[in-house]
């Protein structure tokens, strides 16, 4: 396992610009966190390309059952001191960390692949945390893919990953800056869009979740826009029975993705 000795080296270069959302744009790469999530990436068909390790823990009994567990992929080691100069982003600062290619997803592809395709569709999401538990629910609750619209917050920023537990690495994540327009590919493939609001009088228990769905939920402070709301085919709400009129998105979108199930289970 080379040792990196500077910041100056290239690995070190590349590993501080993928803390930036430009920097992940340009490269195609992201950076995972912590043995436990790159193990997770691991098993779950992440692509990575290597793995850089606090010297202590490389000579750990985790840190080698992870290098063990990486095969023949490139190792670096390096100290404690330069693994916090040049991670400055992530708190606290990791024992290991990977470097992975983001993955993409087709949307043609993940209609094609199911019968009754269900999505969720995030419009102008600006919470990585929300973002992150949003699709650790979609994948727990058997969605199909997660759309993320507009300026939605990047999902493979560390905030976003660590909060998905690593689903960002076991679901398809799609990006798309015109949502309507993605909205309308979705209702040609025959999948009802549902939009969520607290104008309108149908409750998400009323409608016929069996079919093909796209779940769409809005920014956490104005909620969905008007022109992704337009491309709804109806709307739904949930009963809000306290003095706060509304709830996250990763609370509002789960509580829906969990109808979905219970009704697909059931029929």
């Amino acid at each position: 396992m080379p040792k990196v000795q500077s910041q100056r080296e290239p690995i070190i270069v590349l590993l501080r610009k993928l803390q930036r959302p430009k920097g992940r744009e340009e490269e195609g790469r992201f950076v995972i966190e912590s043995a436990q999530l790159i193990e997770r990436a691991l098993r779950w068909g992440a692509s990575l390309e290597c793995l850089l390790l606090e010297e202590a823990f490389a000579t750990s009994d985790a840190g080698r059952e992870l290098v063990a567990t990486a095969g023949r992929m490139p190792v670096y080691t390096l100290s404690r001191g330069l693994m916090a100069k040049c991670i400055t982003n992530i708190k606290p600062v990791p024992h290991a960390v990977a470097i992975a290619k983001t993955p993409t997803a087709n949307l043609e592809q993940v209609l094609a692949d199911h019968e009754r395709p269900f999505l969720v569709a995030v419009d102008e999401g600006d919470s990585a945390d929300n973002l992150g538990m949003l699709i650790r629910s979609a994948d727990a609750a058997g969605a199909h893919g997660v759309i993320l619209g507009g300026s939605t917050v990047d999902a493979f920023g560390w905030r976003v990953v660590r909060a998905s537990r690593g689903a960002v690495f076991a679901l398809p994540i799609l990006r798309a800056p015109d949502l309507p327009a993605t909205l309308r590919t979705v209702k040609e493939a025959g999948i009802q869009v549902v939009g969520t609001s607290a104008n309108t009088d149908a409750m998400f228990t009323d409608l016929d979740f069996v079919r093909g769905t796209c779940v769409v939920v809005g920014n956490e402070h104005v909620g969905i826009g008007e022109q992704v709301l337009a491309e709804a085919d109806t709307c739904v709400k949930m009963p809000m029975l306290g003095k706060v009129n509304s709830l996250n998105i990763a609370v509002a979108a789960s509580v829906i993705m969990y109808e979905v199930q219970r009704q697909r289970l059931l029929g």
